[in-house]
C-alpha cells in the first residue's frame, strides 16, 4: 500500500511540476518580443529582415488555426520558432531554449512541420518561387 501512495505522490508531483513547467515557458515567450530585437540581431537570428518575417507571417496566417486556448502558440510563435531552426540550421532543443521561443522539442518539432507543410503549399510556391519563362526573363535576373 505504501508504495502505491509513494507512486501516485510522485505522479502527482510531476503533473505539478510539468504544468508548473509549461507556465514558466509561456511567461518567458510572453514577456520576450523578437521584433525589439536591432535588425542586425533579428536578421542573425531568423535570417529574414522584419519586414519579410512580418510579410510571411501574414500570408501563412490564413493556413494556420487560431489558437483557442490560451496555452496554445500563436502564429508569429511558430513561425519565429521554424524560421530560428532553418536560419541555423540547429537541433531542436537549442532552438527550444532560446527565450524567444522557450519552448518543449516536441512543440518546436510541431512548430516546424507546420510552418514547413504551410510553406510548402501551392499557394506559396506560386505566390514566391517564380522561375525565368524565356531568354528575356533569365538576362533580365542576371543584370540584377
Amino acid at each position: 500500500m505504501d508504495d502505491l501512495l509513494a507512486f501516485e505522490f510522485l505522479e502527482m508531483d510531476y503533473a505539478i511540476s510539468n504544468t508548473n513547467r509549461r507556465r514558466k515557458r509561456k511567461r518567458i515567450r510572453d514577456e520576450c518580443d523578437p521584433f525589439s530585437l536591432e535588425d542586425s540581431e533579428f536578421r542573425r537570428r531568423y535570417r529574414l529582415s522584419k519586414d519579410l518575417t512580418e510579410s510571411l507571417i501574414e500570408d501563412l496566417g490564413s493556413m494556420f488555426n487560431e489558437p483557442r486556448k490560451l496555452s496554445d502558440l500563436s502564429i508569429t510563435d511558430k513561425v519565429l520558432t521554424a524560421l530560428s531552426f532553418y536560419a541555423t540550421g540547429s537541433y531542436q532543443r537549442p532552438t527550444g531554449d532560446i527565450a524567444a521561443h522557450s519552448m518543449a522539442q516536441q512543440t518546436v518539432s510541431k512548430c516546424i512541420a507546420q510552418v514547413t507543410t504551410a510553406m510548402n503549399s501551392l499557394a506559396m510556391r506560386q505566390k514566391h518561387i517564380v522561375f525565368p519563362h524565356d531568354l528575356q526573363d533569365r538576362n533580365l535576373i542576371r543584370a540584377e
